[in-house]
């Protein structure tokens, strides 16, 4: 259907009830105006049903009608059909009976006709209303009650829309009139119960509920939730952002907002009815033309509203995209703009909970409407030194003369740059903040040295600097005892903390719905959003995973390209869910590339296993420099770049440039190492190639960046343990030493085999100097010296003997020397 024809709409009002009901006095006032509103304003053809044309009868007789899809309409009696809408209306009595209610134990709701009395068989039940709607054939269908427990009429799904405005563009207004509209709008929720029910009818005078129930606005001419729905139709306030269109969503977020100011104890609802499918009940603004809408922008992969594994950041971009978190976000706000004696604000939270982009694309760009100087937010990454450099020189006039490598050594002298800060905060009024995320990386990638002087310059700027400057660190709870007594004392670490609660189930939903809708998506069927939300309700950190499923859903309808923009029920059942869809993502790549060559399977292997990092039984991702990613092997090379594009294409992986302007790449998320099954294996079969790596990288770093190419032979290992390892390793098929680490060993044996030549020669020497003299010396006296020699020397070169680096008769030649010089100095 691309327009609707007709527009039709039953209007009832009942002031004056009988059989000791009491009277409403503005409900038939509210049908007539509302009636005129349709008809002046909006061209709807209008059956009005006032008081004594509202009984019980005559009513029934409606109903009758309306289930044979017939609507009588003055003298003529017109027949519904699909391309038509309908707007049904009750402004009246509505009441809900103790002890009655339906199979799913919602409250049995009814209708008062105008000739009701206290007995419900001479009531209109809601469920009966329902039903007979619900069976037109009418694409489009609207109720709305004006009545005490309006909101118990039944309804088959109650999620309520959420409140959220997108924009109107060509192709969501076509989506609303092509799919099927069928919703509610009520003045009252279902539990509503201002008044005790049956002194309504009678039972219990002096117990007034008519004025109660539905009030008297400000005019004195009608109910105060009739007053705001007129001046949203006929005015066009309802219109909020003023695109000539009104749905029924726009409409009850509205009167939601408007009525919450007048009466806090009556609540108006939204909801969906049975047949309810990706349409809305629209009003249109005189003069709009739909021709008039701008089309949505064309989608690509870059217009992704969906972040997948990756967090969202600290731009407008990702701020506009950001959902669910409203109540967080004005939590952490709070608590760090009360809390003036606390310079530190540690966020807490499991891994996959959202802590990075909460901070990032909530908090950072609510805080810079305030006061505050945000700094880029960094990372520690294995050099914490340099990237807090980085992020002072970029975003900071106090630092811009230095370079970063300068500003790094200045770092460490924590006097001299507190009292940069403290220059600074005399001439600015504003406060700084400093941003740390993934904290744990001071653990998982620092050595440890390198961790305690940054922590001993954190603390000294929130000892030194706190009046002008604030600390925000992001950090997994599981690597919290590692810092709770390094930064501040116990109990002002546990005031500094800010939990990361799990999302609730509306939290969530605004994660999914609200993206979509900003890039013009659908899902399809509308339960598909039902199905994601079940899946994940209950999976510990599961918003990576989450997020991640939905961009594949995207990538999905992108590949697809159909007339519409939905992201489809079939796409999510492919990718295994929201469970399996990361798993079988990261497997169906790395067996794509196995089938290409199997050579693939060790590069694979090889390199996820360089991004983890292990720290008490932990797995955490870890930031590979591009680096570290290159071999000996050129074919070797070549495998690994292909797997680095894959995988980054897959988003499973990304890549970017540190501070110093050299790439790197890392898992997406913590959520790929804790939940690819693969990769967990790996994990299992490699613990000891992972504790050799987390020992030798740090060391092949240090001896390949060290100034003095001198003293960078200190670092080399020779001893014969290590190095007896690495020599194995070397030649194996296993070999998993890239190219750096290769030239470490090589160098390593080269210089412990020039030791050992260097000592070769000194025993030759020796031997050849002094055996002359040796061969002078009395017999029984060189015996007795060369045993006396033996007993100390053999133990000592035990070693060697052993690893064949030296013979037995190297050894009598140096006691012989030995044995000469001893001699000589007893002589």
């Amino acid at each position: 259907m691309n327009q609707i024809k007709r527009s039709y709409a039953i209007v009832v009002g009942i002031n004056s009830y009988t059989n000791d009901i009491p009277p409403l006095e503005t409900a038939v006032n509210d049908a007539k105006r509302f009636a005129e509103i349709l008809k002046q304003s909006h061209q709807y053809q209008v059956l009005e049903l006032l008081d004594t044309d509202a009984t019980q009868g005559k009513l029934k007789n409606l109903i009758e009608n309306l289930k044979q899809g017939k609507l009588p309409l003055g003298t003529k009696t017109i027949t519904i059909e699909e391309n038509d809408r309908l707007l049904f209306y009750f402004a009246g009595h509505g009441i809900v009976r103790d002890g009655l209610e339906f199979e799913d134990g919602q409250a049995a709701g009814y209708l008062l006709p105008q000739d009701a009395h206290k007995h419900e068989n001479s009531f209109l039940p809601m469920q009966l209303l329902h039903d007979t709607l619900v069976g037109l054939d009418c694409h489009h269908l609207l109720v709305i009650l004006d009545c005490c427990f309006a909101g118990a009429f039944r309804w088959s799904s109650s999620t309520r829309e959420a409140m959220h405005h997108p924009k109107m563009y060509r192709e969501r207004y076509d989506r609303y009139i092509r799919g099927y509209a069928q919703q509610v709008i009520t003045s009252a929720a279902h539990d509503e119960k201002a008044v005790d029910v049956l002194s309504c009818l009678g039972d219990k005078p002096g117990k007034a509920c008519a004025k109660s129930n539905r009030g008297v606005g400000s005019t004195g001419k009608h109910s105060p939730f009739a007053e705001i729905l007129f001046e949203a139709l006929e005015n066009g306030k309802g219109d909020v952002i003023k695109d000539g269109v009104m749905t029924a969503s726009e409409l009850y977020v509205y009167l939601h907002n408007e009525l919450g100011k007048k009466i806090h104890q009556q609540t108006p609802s939204l909801c969906h009815l049975k047949k309810h499918d990706k349409g809305e009940f629209i009003f249109l603004v005189p003069g709009f033309d739909p021709k008039n809408l701008e089309k949505a922008l064309p989608l690509d992969e870059n217009t992704n509203p969906y972040r997948g594994l990756n967090s969202y950041e600290f731009n407008e971009e990702d701020s506009k995209l950001f959902f669910g978190r409203d109540q967080a976000i004005k939590n952490l706000k709070a608590q760090i703009l009360e809390s003036e004696d606390l310079p530190l604000t540690v966020v807490l939270g499991a891994s996959g909970t959202g802590k990075s982009s909460l901070v990032k694309a909530g908090l950072l760009p609510a805080l810079s409407k305030e006061q505050w100087h945000i700094l880029s937010p960094m990372r520690p990454d294995s050099s914490p030194f340099a990237a807090l450099a980085s992020t002072l020189i970029n975003q900071s006039t106090l630092f811009h003369s230095y370079s970063i490598r300068s500003l790094s050594k200045q770092l460490r002298q924590p006097q001299k740059v507190i009292e940069s800060f403290k220059n600074w905060s005399r001439n600015n009024s504003v406060k700084l903040l400093l941003v740390i995320d993934q904290f744990e990386e001071l653990v998982t990638m620092c050595q440890p040295e390198e961790k305690k002087q940054f922590l001993d310059l954190l603390k000294a700027l929130l000892t030194e600097c706190s009046e002008h400057l604030k600390i925000l660190i992001a950090l997994r709870s599981d690597f919290e005892h590692h810092f709770s007594n390094e930064l501040l004392s116990s109990n002002r670490w546990m005031a500094a903390r800010f939990i990361v609660q799990p999302m609730k189930r509306e939290e969530l939903r605004e994660v999914i719905e609200k993206p979509a809708a900003e890039k013009v998506l659908y899902f399809d069927p509308p339960q598909l959003v039902n199905q994601l939300l079940d899946d994940v309700a209950q999976m510990p950190g599961a918003l990576p995973l989450l997020s991640f499923t939905l961009s594949e859903l995207y990538l999905k309808y992108l590949h697809r390209r159909g007339c519409d923009r939905a992201l489809r029920q079939k796409d999510y059942e492919d990718l295994g869910g929201a469970i399996g869809s990361l798993t079988k993502r990261a497997t169906q790549e790395c067996e794509q590339l196995i089938v290409k060559d199997s050579a693939y399977k060790k590069t694979v292997r090889q390199v996820m296993l360089r991004m983890v990092a292990r720290e008490g039984g932990e797995s955490a991702r870890r930031r590979v420099p591009l680096s570290e990613l290159k071999y000996p092997d050129a074919d070797e090379n070549k495998r690994v770049e292909e797997f680095l594009n894959r995988f980054s294409q897959a988003r499973l992986i990304i890549g970017d440039k540190n501070f110093e302007g050299k790439p790197y790449f890392e898992p997406a998320h913590d959520a790929l190492v804790r939940v690819w099954d693969k990769l967990q294996t790996w994990i299992a079969q490699e613990q000891n190639t992972l504790i050799w790596q987390q020992r030798l990288t740090p060391t092949v770093n240090d001896w390949l960046n060290h100034d003095d190419k001198e003293q960078t032979k200190g670092f080399l290992w020779t001893d014969s343990h290590r190095l007896k390892y690495l020599e194995k390793l070397l030649q194996s098929e296993d070999n998993w030493l890239n190219q750096v680490e290769t030239e470490f060993v090589k160098q390593s044996i080269q210089q412990r085999n020039d030791e050992l030549e260097r000592a070769k020669q000194q025993l030759e020497k020796a031997r050849q100097a002094e055996i002359s003299a040796l061969v002078a010396l009395s017999e029984a006296r060189v015996q007795q010296i060369k045993r006396s020699l033996l007993a100390q020397a053999v133990p000592g070169l035990s070693p060697w003997l052993k690893e064949g680096v030296v013979t037995r008769t190297e050894v009598m030649w140096f006691i012989m020397s030995a044995s000469v010089t001893m001699v000589r100095r007893c002589s």
